[in-house]
């Protein structure tokens, strides 16, 4: 799904926090019918998202498989992420961000994936621009941004919602060496989560990694 004010979304959300990104999940998931036994799968952004609906609507999913993101709340802060990668500083800046990206989308993006990546091209160019197409609108480029703004309020948020650990099965996969520091902050949130890396992937798991990604999914989802 596209989440508010992303892709070919329309509107704009109140806020770009991920409780309140969730509210919109869980009532989109309401309306057409998936109001229990939801297998979530996120990545980046969206195990934020994933992470704030199953603890605010405790019913409605039944597992999180999440891929590589940085879950702040009780223990870790965004204060310790924030040195870890560039563009976590350079997107908090307002509205200097959207004032030099605009017009030049196809340019950043195209530096910006391989930072995050191992290899020269982790993302196809097919990916690549369509990404670009849908951030060249300003509503989205401005969300994406925005995403960002609100992880100290994510922070504050998820550790109040952390109080009350979430006991549905969660798996954590993780970019090559990032396992211990995810994996701990996820368990803050769920004490039985289990987690890995993947040897050799960047941040891209589904375009580095797509068969270990479907074949984890599917362990952890089985079949009925």
């Amino acid at each position: 799904m596209d989440l508010p004010g992303l892709g070919d979304s329309t509107g704009n959300p109140s806020s770009y926090t991920k409780q309140t990104l969730a509210t919109y999940t869980h009532l989109l998931l309401d309306k057409i019918g998936y109001r229990q036994h939801v297998q979530v799968v996120a990545h980046d952004f969206g195990v934020g998202v994933a992470y704030s609906l199953a603890a605010q609507y405790r019913t409605q999913a039944s597992g999180l498989f999440l891929m590589d993101f940085p879950l702040v709340g009780k223990n870790l802060k965004f204060a310790t992420i924030q040195p870890l990668e560039w563009h976590f500083s350079f997107n908090l800046q307002k509205p200097l961000a959207e004032q030099l990206v605009t017009g030049k989308v196809s340019q950043f993006l195209t530096y910006f994936y391989p930072t995050q990546s191992h290899v020269a091209q982790p993302v196809p160019t097919d990916e690549v621009n369509e990404y670009v197409r849908v951030y060249s609108r300003p509503q989205v480029l401005h969300a994406g941004f925005e995403l960002y703004r609100t992880w100290t309020q994510d922070e504050a948020d998820n550790a109040r919602l952390e109080a009350t650990p979430l006991t549905i099965p969660v798996r954590l996969l993780t970019q090559d060496g990032f396992a211990p520091l995810l994996l701990s902050a996820v368990q803050d949130a769920a004490p039985a989560a289990t987690g890995t890396d993947v040897k050799g992937a960047g941040h891209w798991l589904l375009d580095e990694a797509p068969q270990q990604v479907l074949t984890e999914v599917n362990n952890f989802y089985p079949a009925h």
